[in-house]
Parts: C-alpha cells; sequence; structure tokens
C-alpha cells in the first residue's frame, strides 16, 4: 500500500477538473460554493477544463457525470482528471451507485 508521503511524491502538481454545482436557483454569478472551488483549484495550480450548473434532478446530474467520466477515460481527449460534485441536499455518492435519491 503506497504511503501517504509517497503518493504526494508522485502524484501530478497539475490536474485538469471540472466543477459541477447542483441547483436549482444558483447561476454562475450567483454560485459562491462553484466560485470558490475554481477559486481553490487555481490558486493550487489546477486547470479548469469545464464548469455547469445542472438541475437538481436524478437523471440531469447523471448525465452531466457520465459526460464527464467519458472525457476523464477517453485515451484521445484526457481533459479531464478530476470532478468535483457541489450538492447539498442528498448523497450523490450512493446514487452513482444505482440507488435513487432520497
Amino acid at each position: 500500500m503506497m504511503s501517504t508521503e509517497q503518493h504526494k511524491k508522485e502524484a501530478p502538481k497539475k490536474v485538469n477538473c471540472k466543477v459541477i454545482t447542483v441547483s436549482d436557483t444558483r447561476t454562475k454569478e450567483t454560485d459562491k460554493s462553484g466560485s470558490l472551488m475554481i477559486k481553490m483549484l487555481k490558486e493550487n495550480s489546477h486547470s479548469i477544463h469545464d464548469y455547469e450548473i445542472v438541475t437538481d434532478d436524478y437523471e440531469v446530474i447523471k448525465a452531466a457525470i457520465k459526460k464527464a467520466i467519458n472525457s476523464m477515460r477517453s485515451y484521445a481527449m484526457r481533459k479531464i482528471q478530476i470532478m468535483s460534485i457541489l450538492v447539498g441536499r442528498w448523497n450523490l455518492t450512493s446514487n452513482l451507485m444505482g440507488s435513487s435519491p432520497s
């Protein structure tokens, strides 16, 4: 198993990121959490490949995540390496595993 120190030493210093904010009310102008995430990533030398706000709808969220995953998997593109999903209402990870939102 890789140690924390070894991981930090071998990890890339810069990655391409996608930020997804889940909200029915936010716009790019009013999305404080998305703006903060982008600012923090840029301050740490990462680049933002994509940023979008999606509605709080399971299928819309799933489609946005699948699109990002497909971009991550594409050897020709390799555009996105890290995806950050900002959501507050329910646990998105369990929903990605196939369960429905509560």
